[in-house]
């Protein structure tokens, strides 16, 4: 099994993607992909681990509603660890996903922030949420700006 720095690979798809809410939108459902993967190589029967991936599918939800092309032209990614990956290791690839989400979604609204709708400004705020939930879930621990 080979190891990853997930935090490398996330920087990858960013560099790759480019920084937007496309790119949010297949951080998370990469992050969606190892909490599925995580629940079937320790299926501890963790409900965490079933609100977590709700609200992963939630978000992205949310950011296809701010911006309906997200639907047609989005990049699915599958990078979770490989199938003999250890919980841990499907743990920290989906957290490393979360926080470069999270972070994008930073940067996203300081760049477009104010020529955004009420409305679009207020599916962040979710998504900022559901996705933070998540990460708590994950994890255990609440995320640092």
């Amino acid at each position: 099994m080979i190891q990853r720095d997930w935090d490398e690979v996330t920087g990858e798809v960013v560099a790759r993607l480019g920084p937007g809410l496309d790119t949010v939108w297949s951080l998370l459902e990469a992050a969606e992909y190892s909490t599925l993967s995580l629940s079937l190589v320790d299926p501890s029967g963790d409900v965490q681990l079933s609100v977590a991936v709700a609200d992963l599918m939630e978000a992205r939800s949310e950011l296809e509603w701010i911006r309906p092309e997200l639907q047609f032209a989005q990049q699915a990614l599958d990078l979770s660890p490989d199938g003999d990956g250890s919980a841990d290791e499907h743990r920290t690839a989906a957290a490393a996903y979360l926080e470069s989400s999270l972070e994008l979604i930073r940067t996203v609204l300081r760049d477009e922030g104010g020529s955004m709708s009420p409305q679009e400004m207020a599916g962040l705020a979710r998504v900022i949420t559901l996705a933070s939930g998540a990460y708590t879930r994950l994890t255990g621990r609440l995320v640092t700006p």
